[in-house]
Protein backbone atom coordinates (compact mmCIF):
# COMPACT_ATOMS: atom_id res chain seq x y z
CA UNK A 1 0.00 0.00 0.00
CA UNK A 2 1.15 3.53 -0.69
CA UNK A 3 -0.16 4.88 2.55
CA UNK A 4 -1.56 2.30 4.91
CA UNK A 5 -3.35 3.67 7.97
CA UNK A 6 -5.48 1.17 9.85
CA UNK A 7 -8.42 2.37 11.93
CA UNK A 8 -7.28 3.70 15.25
CA UNK A 9 -3.67 4.28 14.20
CA UNK A 10 -1.95 7.24 15.77
CA UNK A 11 1.25 8.57 17.28
CA UNK A 12 1.71 9.25 20.95
CA UNK A 13 1.03 12.95 21.55
CA UNK A 14 1.83 14.41 18.14
CA UNK A 15 0.36 16.52 15.36
CA UNK A 16 3.04 17.18 12.77
CA UNK A 17 2.90 19.68 9.88
CA UNK A 18 1.61 18.77 6.45
CA UNK A 19 5.14 18.79 5.01
CA UNK A 20 6.56 16.63 7.75
CA UNK A 21 8.49 14.41 5.37
CA UNK A 22 10.01 17.05 3.10
CA UNK A 23 12.18 15.63 0.35
CA UNK A 24 14.81 17.32 -1.77
CA UNK A 25 12.66 19.07 -4.44
CA UNK A 26 10.72 22.02 -3.06
CA UNK A 27 7.42 20.65 -4.33
CA UNK A 28 7.98 17.03 -3.33
CA UNK A 29 6.67 16.28 0.13
CA UNK A 30 4.53 13.60 1.71
CA UNK A 31 1.58 14.33 3.95
CA UNK A 32 1.44 10.96 5.68
CA UNK A 33 2.46 12.41 9.02
CA UNK A 34 0.06 15.35 8.82
CA UNK A 35 -2.54 16.62 11.30
CA UNK A 36 -5.15 14.64 9.37
CA UNK A 37 -3.30 11.52 10.50
CA UNK A 38 -2.38 12.56 14.03
CA UNK A 39 -4.76 15.30 15.30
CA UNK A 40 -3.16 15.62 18.73
CA UNK A 41 -1.15 18.45 20.28
CA UNK A 42 2.65 18.16 20.12
CA UNK A 43 4.02 17.49 23.60
CA UNK A 44 7.57 16.41 22.78
CA UNK A 45 9.88 15.71 19.86
CA UNK A 46 8.81 13.10 17.31
CA UNK A 47 11.58 10.49 17.50
CA UNK A 48 12.79 8.90 14.28
CA UNK A 49 15.22 6.05 13.70
CA UNK A 50 16.88 5.59 10.30
CA UNK A 51 17.74 2.12 9.01
CA UNK A 52 20.34 2.31 6.26
CA UNK A 53 22.94 5.08 6.02
CA UNK A 54 23.62 4.94 2.29
CA UNK A 55 23.07 7.40 -0.54
CA UNK A 56 19.29 7.82 -0.41
CA UNK A 57 19.31 8.26 3.37
CA UNK A 58 22.16 10.77 3.30
CA UNK A 59 21.06 12.79 0.28
CA UNK A 60 17.28 12.82 0.68
CA UNK A 61 15.77 11.40 3.87
CA UNK A 62 18.18 12.82 6.44
CA UNK A 63 17.97 16.42 5.14
CA UNK A 64 14.19 16.12 5.08
CA UNK A 65 13.95 15.10 8.70
CA UNK A 66 16.49 17.71 9.76
CA UNK A 67 14.33 20.44 8.20
CA UNK A 68 11.64 19.73 10.78
CA UNK A 69 12.12 21.27 14.22
CA UNK A 70 9.51 18.88 15.67
CA UNK A 71 11.64 15.84 14.79
CA UNK A 72 14.58 14.29 16.61
CA UNK A 73 16.64 11.66 14.79
CA UNK A 74 17.39 9.42 17.75
CA UNK A 75 19.50 6.77 16.05
CA UNK A 76 20.77 5.27 12.82
CA UNK A 77 21.63 1.68 11.91
CA UNK A 78 23.69 0.30 9.05
CA UNK A 79 25.41 -3.06 8.52
CA UNK A 80 28.56 -1.00 7.90
CA UNK A 81 28.87 0.41 11.40
CA UNK A 82 31.44 2.99 10.35
CA UNK A 83 28.91 4.45 7.92
CA UNK A 84 26.26 4.70 10.62
CA UNK A 85 28.80 6.25 12.98
CA UNK A 86 29.82 8.80 10.36
CA UNK A 87 26.21 9.84 9.76
CA UNK A 88 25.65 10.06 13.51
CA UNK A 89 28.82 12.07 14.08
CA UNK A 90 28.24 14.43 11.16
CA UNK A 91 24.64 15.21 12.12
CA UNK A 92 24.52 15.06 15.90
CA UNK A 93 22.61 11.76 16.08
CA UNK A 94 23.02 10.22 19.53
CA UNK A 95 23.22 6.51 18.68
CA UNK A 96 24.65 4.37 15.88
CA UNK A 97 24.17 0.63 15.45
CA UNK A 98 25.30 -2.17 13.14
CA UNK A 99 22.08 -4.14 13.73
CA UNK A 100 18.72 -2.47 13.15
CA UNK A 101 17.17 -4.71 15.80
CA UNK A 102 19.21 -2.81 18.38
CA UNK A 103 17.93 0.49 16.98
CA UNK A 104 14.36 -0.76 17.39
CA UNK A 105 14.92 -1.13 21.14
CA UNK A 106 15.02 2.68 21.42
CA UNK A 107 11.92 4.70 22.31
CA UNK A 108 11.07 5.67 18.73
CA UNK A 109 7.81 6.89 17.24
CA UNK A 110 8.67 5.89 13.68
CA UNK A 111 11.36 4.24 11.60
CA UNK A 112 12.57 5.35 8.17
CA UNK A 113 13.88 2.39 6.14
CA UNK A 114 16.47 3.26 3.48
CA UNK A 115 18.09 -0.12 2.84
CA UNK A 116 18.54 -2.17 -0.35
CA UNK A 117 15.25 -3.63 -1.54
CA UNK A 118 15.82 -7.15 -0.23
CA UNK A 119 16.08 -5.85 3.35
CA UNK A 120 12.81 -3.89 3.25
CA UNK A 121 10.53 -6.74 4.31
CA UNK A 122 12.47 -8.03 7.34
CA UNK A 123 13.17 -4.46 8.52
CA UNK A 124 9.55 -3.32 8.08
CA UNK A 125 8.16 -6.39 9.84
CA UNK A 126 10.63 -6.03 12.71
CA UNK A 127 9.78 -2.34 13.11
CA UNK A 128 6.04 -3.01 13.12
CA UNK A 129 6.48 -5.85 15.61
CA UNK A 130 8.40 -3.40 17.80
CA UNK A 131 5.43 -1.01 17.71
CA UNK A 132 6.96 1.63 15.42
CA UNK A 133 5.26 3.46 12.57
CA UNK A 134 7.17 2.92 9.31
CA UNK A 135 8.06 4.86 6.19
CA UNK A 136 9.99 2.69 3.73
CA UNK A 137 11.79 3.48 0.51
CA UNK A 138 10.25 2.16 -2.69
CA UNK A 139 9.66 -0.54 -3.68
CA UNK A 140 7.98 -1.47 -0.44
CA UNK A 141 8.85 -5.14 -0.99
CA UNK A 142 10.01 -7.50 -3.70
CA UNK A 143 6.74 -9.43 -3.94
CA UNK A 144 3.04 -8.77 -3.50
CA UNK A 145 2.92 -11.51 -0.86
CA UNK A 146 5.41 -9.58 1.26
CA UNK A 147 3.43 -6.35 0.86
CA UNK A 148 0.27 -8.12 2.01
CA UNK A 149 2.13 -9.54 5.00
CA UNK A 150 3.26 -6.03 5.96
CA UNK A 151 -0.27 -4.67 5.57
CA UNK A 152 -1.77 -7.38 7.74
CA UNK A 153 0.76 -6.72 10.49
CA UNK A 154 0.24 -2.93 10.30
CA UNK A 155 -3.51 -3.55 10.64
CA UNK A 156 -3.04 -5.86 13.59
CA UNK A 157 -0.74 -3.40 15.35
CA UNK A 158 -2.80 -0.32 14.34
CA UNK A 159 0.31 1.34 12.91
CA UNK A 160 0.98 3.55 9.89
CA UNK A 161 2.94 1.98 7.03
CA UNK A 162 3.90 4.22 4.12
CA UNK A 163 5.97 3.78 0.98
CA UNK A 164 8.12 6.84 0.24
CA UNK A 165 6.42 7.55 -3.09
CA UNK A 166 7.06 11.27 -2.80
CA UNK A 167 6.19 11.96 -6.45
CA UNK A 168 2.57 11.25 -5.54
CA UNK A 169 2.50 14.69 -3.90
CA UNK A 170 3.79 16.77 -6.83
CA UNK A 171 1.36 19.16 -8.52
CA UNK A 172 1.26 16.98 -11.67
CA UNK A 173 0.49 13.80 -9.79
CA UNK A 174 -2.18 15.47 -7.66
CA UNK A 175 -3.81 16.93 -10.79
CA UNK A 176 -3.80 13.51 -12.49
CA UNK A 177 -5.32 11.92 -9.40
CA UNK A 178 -8.01 14.60 -9.22
CA UNK A 179 -8.84 14.07 -12.90
CA UNK A 180 -9.03 10.29 -12.43
CA UNK A 181 -11.19 10.64 -9.31
CA UNK A 182 -13.56 12.87 -11.29
CA UNK A 183 -14.11 10.04 -13.78
CA UNK A 184 -11.68 11.17 -16.47
CA UNK A 185 -10.42 7.63 -17.03
CA UNK A 186 -13.87 6.08 -17.25
CA UNK A 187 -14.14 2.49 -16.04
CA UNK A 188 -10.66 0.93 -15.95
CA UNK A 189 -10.52 -2.77 -16.81
CA UNK A 190 -6.77 -3.17 -17.31
CA UNK A 191 -3.56 -1.22 -16.80
CA UNK A 192 0.06 -1.84 -17.79
CA UNK A 193 2.98 -0.13 -16.07
CA UNK A 194 6.54 -0.04 -17.36
CA UNK A 195 9.49 1.39 -15.48
CA UNK A 196 13.27 1.36 -15.50
CA UNK A 197 14.74 -0.09 -12.33
CA UNK A 198 18.10 -1.57 -11.39
CA UNK A 199 18.02 -5.35 -11.61
CA UNK A 200 19.67 -6.22 -8.30
CA UNK A 201 17.56 -6.52 -5.18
Amino acid sequence: PFRHRPAGAGVRGFSLPAACFHLAPANAHAHAWSPAFFPIMITRKFKIGIIGAGGIATAVHLPGWRNLPEVEIAGVADVALERAEKMAGDHGIARAFADYRDLLKLDLDAVDICTPNRVHTPAVLAALQAGKHVICEKPLAVSTAEVREMGRLADAKKLVLMTAQHQRFTARALAARSWADAGGLGEVDHARVRAMRRAWL
